[in-house]
């Protein structure tokens, strides 16, 4: 009665607003669609969404027309304007994405894009709701579903898509999703994923609160029952730390979901965790209105991260690995850090350099020089745990370079093409201090100039602290009774100078990822001094196995062949290293020739 009502109040030219006493709050449970090319201009519709807390509210829509192949062939876009008082201000609000846009009752689509920063009049782009459908389509729970997402590299994707809404480019731009984090500044979290190359996808990062705890349960209730034009969140981290992504749904039927209207990181096959959200407030700002918001518990799964939507199943749970984060800072016990994030091959190295900055952040307090003492693990499913220990000495705004260190051996893992790395556990001790210690190599001195093979030579290495303590280190080298005669090279570095070279040859070698967490687990450290003893070589690398006294004719032989077999040139041998520990960082590198008689 209410739909005949309406239509016949439109057909005879009343005034739209005259009719919102006459909607009810909720849209229709089990829609009929209304395909693109029943679609005329000057139809009125409603647009479901949240504004504050979990109230559904219908937002007075109108329909300009449809931008035919606007998103590429064959995907129209639906061109509206929301002509409702609540925004009036801001026009289209990121977090709006996937809000469902009824006409006569029937589904027509979602919002999913703005048409400029600055838009004046509150136009606004709808995705089709067939084109959501088709996502829809690809769920398949169970067994069917690829259980280990594509590691597809963001960048790849992202340049073919329509700019972020906040970029500043013209055009039909999607509504960005606002990334609501705590527990960690939203400048630095922006930053992580320019680091990672995600800096191009469709979000903009904004403060947030955190999982409700009991205290919200009650408001969140409803929110827990998603429906079209509930908040609908994917979770990327829980616990101390917290990271969401936050838009609406669109459409439910049972306990399959769609979504957003656009992607979200298009990693198309996924396994997200999904949860209900509560909307805190919605930002007003003329650049770039959002929705604040606070994050349900986990009640599904994202199984599909595609061009016109996401779409998940509620009920099931995703994997979830855990981190554990232990401060001492001056000696001070600090409070643990501890929860939970999404084991995504593209998303754990972010996630986990997320986890590390915030520990250290909030532990440092500021400081502006520091030490930094860091032991711990990252555990995988079905492979041995990588090691995560280091240490840095130096000015707070050289501290990226611990970070550095410790989550290339995660990029280059979780890259590799060998098979998809699962993470299960990351457990992470920091000792923090407010000062530095830094150790550089002066001088180095040798007791002999001329060995024998098999002969012994003495090494004293001269080392100053930054701020002029200075102390002395002896090595006893017995050189190899194989040695060749002729010039050999005592080399003295720390890890930094010496690890890059042979590392990066050797990871180059490794055929299995235990080979790589294996090398990994091997790196010099950089609070020790290395000695070595070195001689030019002519060979080549196979694998792990070194060659270094190769005649020419076999180079040759191995430089022309077919062979699979990945070889590598051999400029040098290492014939002995030693080392010691100093308490602090060792930086510089230093050699001093000998003869071999």
């Amino acid at each position: 009665m209410r739909v005949l009502l309406r239509s016949h109040l439109i057909m005879a030219g009343a005034l739209w607003l005259g009719l919102s006493v006459l909607v009810a709050d909720d849209p229709p449970a089990q829609p009929e669609i209304l395909p693109v090319d029943q679609i005329k201009p000057g139809m009125h519709g409603l647009t479901y969404t949240v504004m504050k807390g979990n109230e559904i509210v219908p937002l007075q829509t109108e329909i300009i027309g449809v931008a035919k192949n606007a998103l590429g062939p064959g995907l129209d876009l639906i061109i509206g304007r929301l002509v409702d008082e609540r925004t009036r201000l801001t026009g289209a609000v990121h977090g709006m994405s996937g809000s469902p846009l009824y006409v006569d009752g029937k589904l027509v689509g979602a919002l999913s894009r703005r048409i400029a920063i600055f838009e004046k009049d509150g136009q606004c782009g709808f995705t089709p709701i067939a084109d959501m459908m088709k996502v829809e389509n690809l769920v398949r729970p169970g067994p069917q579903v690829q259980q280990q997402p594509d590691p597809v590299p963001l960048m790849n994707f992202t340049s073919i898509l329509p700019g972020n809404a906040t970029s500043g480019e013209p055009g039909l731009s999607a509504l960005a999703v606002p990334l609501s984090v705590s527990g960690i500044r939203p400048d630095i979290f922006s930053r992580l994923l320019d680091h990672f190359g995600l800096g191009n996808s469709l979000f903009v990062t904004v403060p947030g609160g955190g999982e409700v705890d009991s205290a919200y349960a009650g408001t969140l209730k409803q929110a827990m029952e998603i429906k079209p034009g509930s908040p609908l969140a994917a979770v990327l981290m829980g616990g101390d730390i917290n990271v969401a992504a936050t838009g609406t749904c669109t459409w439910r039927d049972g306990n399959r979901i769609l979504a957003f209207g656009h992607p979200m990181f298009g990693f198309g096959n996924s396994e997200l965790p999904m949860a209900g959200a509560e909307v805190v407030t919605t930002v007003p700002s003329y650049e770039t209105p959002y929705k604040m918001t606070n994050t349900g518990a986990i009640v599904g799964t994202i199984y599909q991260d595609r061009v016109s939507a996401i779409a998940g199943v509620l009920g099931d749970l995703p994997p979830l690995a855990t981190y554990m984060i232990k401060r001492t800072h001056d000696g001070e016990k600090l409070p643990d850090l501890k929860g939970w994030f999404a084991p995504h091959p593209v998303l754990t190295p972010m996630l986990i350099g997320a986890a590390l900055d915030s520990a250290l952040s909030n532990s440092l307090q500021m400081a502006r020089t520091l030490s930094v003492h860091m032991t711990g693990e990252l555990e995988f499913a079905d492979h041995p745990a990588l090691k995560l220990d280091g240490i840095f000495s130096g000015e707070d705004d050289t501290l990226p370079d611990l970070l550095t260190n410790t989550l290339t051996p995660l990029v280059k893992l979780f890259t590799q093409t060998n098979e998809h790395l699962m993470a299960k556990s990351l457990y992470v001790s920091f000792d923090t201090q407010e000062r530095m210690t830094n150790w550089t190599i002066e001088s180095i001195h040798t007791d002999e100039r001329e060995v024998e093979p098999n002969g012994q030579i003495h090494v004293t290495v001269d080392l100053r602290e930054e701020y002029g303590a200075r102390t002395s280190q002896s090595f006893a080298l017995t050189l190899p009774e194989n040695i060749k005669s002729g010039t050999v090279a005592i080399r003295v570095g720390g890890s930094v100078e010496l690890n890059d070279e042979r590392l990066r040859r050797d990871i180059q070698n490794a055929r299995t990822v235990n080979e790589m967490i294996n090398l990994f687990n091997q790196r010099r450290m950089q609070d020790r001094i290395y000695v070595q003893v070195v001689s030019a070589a002519e060979g080549e690398v196979v694998r792990d196995q070194e060659m270094p006294a190769l005649p020419g004719s076999v180079r040759s032989v191995m430089e022309g062949s077919n062979s699979s077999e990945i070889s590598v040139p051999l400029p040098e041998q290492v014939w002995l290293e030693l080392s010691a520990q100093l308490p602090g960082v060792v930086h510089g590198r230093q050699e001093v020739s000998v003869t071999v008689k």
